[in-house]
């Protein structure tokens, strides 16, 4: 990563917990949307939807974190990522905009030795016990990926 380099971060809440996205990761916030549900998927799959003549496959982040929450309105972030995925994550609260310097973000021994499967690639301090966690969208991808070759093993084995 290069020192000191401005970033923007943008915020939301699960639950108690804070969690960004660098805003370059995406493309744009809607709400409300109208979704079709997809029958023997993963219960953190939300259903999947048409926007602007493009195919999303919307991701319960509470349901990802095994959070119980009530959604009082739901809001999506449409994501950009490596694989050209069309992936929205499904959100019931965000924050705010952060800039910041990427100096700023820390990554604790934990992440740096977890499994190659975590997707959470570091955290930043803006204040006293505001503890927010990045989430890397690609390494998200790869998390749900694994997870669905899981799921074909499983099958095959029946």
């Amino acid at each position: 990563m290069y020192r000191n380099k401005k970033i923007q971060l943008l915020e939301f809440k699960i639950n108690n917990s804070y969690y960004a996205l660098k805003i370059d990761q995406v493309k744009e916030i809607v709400v409300d949307v109208e979704k079709q549900q997809v029958l023997n998927s993963f219960n953190f799959i939300n259903g999947i939807f048409k926007y602007r003549d493009e195919i999303y496959t919307a991701l319960d982040m509470e349901l990802i974190f095994e959070s119980d929450i009530v959604y009082e309105k739901e809001i999506y972030l449409l994501t950009y990522n490596e694989k050209n995925i069309n992936i929205a994550l499904r959100l019931n609260e965000i924050v705010s905009i952060h800039e910041l310097n990427s100096d700023d973000i820390e990554t604790p021994d934990l992440i740096d030795t977890a499994s190659e499967n975590l997707f959470i690639n570091g955290i930043v301090n803006l204040k006293e016990n505001h503890l927010i966690q990045i989430i890397d969208i690609n390494k998200l991808i790869e998390f749900i990926e694994t997870l669905k070759d899981i799921k074909i093993e499983e099958k095959k084995g029946e």
